[in-house]
């Protein structure tokens, strides 16, 4: 934490020693004003980039795939968290935690894989096509085998998603960078990174917490993660929530906690 702490201090010092034009667009003067107008000049210029957004179908609808995708995967991300604390390995913390590694590393597999898959592919395919075909596999896969409950169906869910992720990630930002003019670009560039990275901050919030040695989620949330696996809470669902297990799990029912006896004085 500290060590990228620093990092980010050394980056915005060097930041700041660029001039306010450095970066373009071309053409345009640096001026100065009061901190309201500076802000209020941002505000109008991201407004003046969303209308020419809305305007171009390409930049347009690669930003929403962006966001769509993003929009689920956070979800999904917290889902598999929960299964695996409460349904494959409910017995134990530390195993749940080892066996999620297994799936992170899958992940991460096919994260670099569609740097491999991808540039090839795309000289064949449009990269619409190819993007479309991406969010359609993942639909079938996560559909298909998400039912199952299986710990290696839902490994094969997490290569087939990454894959789709950074695959998905080169063609829009490639879209963005051949359709948007200079003089918009850093203001599209700011909503693609709103849209695609707000979950993996997410994720890397989970990932710092868990190396703190603290649940990253609010306090009800840490309390029903390590709370007893002798509890007759459903293995699937949200905390407080009443979602109903998997069938597969119905037949199982946790062990009954006897009444203690009080001890005579």
């Amino acid at each position: 934490m500290l060590v990228g702490g620093g990092c980010y201090v050394a980056a915005s010092l060097v930041a700041a020693t660029m001039a306010r034009d450095r970066l373009g667009p071309n053409g345009t003067q640096a001026r100065r004003g009061p901190l309201l107008g500076e802000l209020a000049s941002v505000a109008a210029g991201l407004a003046d980039g969303a209308r020419y957004v809305a305007r171009r179908r390409g930049p347009a609808a690669a930003l929403g795939a962006t966001g769509g995708f993003s929009f689920l995967f956070g979800p999904l991300f917290l889902m598999s968290v929960l299964l695996y604390r409460n349904y494959f390995y409910r017995s134990s913390v530390s195993v749940a935690e080892g066996h999620f590694g297994v799936l992170v590393v899958l992940s991460g597999i096919g994260y670099a894989c569609a740097a491999l898959i991808t540039p090839p592919v795309t000289r064949r395919l449009s990269k619409p096509a190819w993007i479309t075909l991406l969010l359609a596999i993942s639909a079938v896969v996560t559909l298909v085998l998400g039912e199952t409950f299986s710990q290696p169906a839902y490994l094969a869910i997490g290569f087939c998603l990454y894959l789709t992720r950074q695959g998905v990630a080169i063609c829009v930002v490639t879209i963005l960078q051949e359709e948007v003019d200079d003089a918009y670009r850093g203001r599209v560039f700011a909503f693609y990174d709103m849209m695609f990275k707000r979950r993996v901050r997410r994720r890397g919030g989970a990932q710092r917490g868990r190396h703190a040695g603290r649940w990253p989620f609010p306090p009800s949330w840490s309390a029903w993660w390590r709370s007893d696996t002798r509890s007759s809470r459903p293995a699937t669902g949200w905390p407080g929530g009443k979602i109903s297990p998997h069938p597969a799990a119905r037949g199982r029912r946790s062990p009954t906690r006897r009444p203690s006896q009080a001890t005579p004085e």
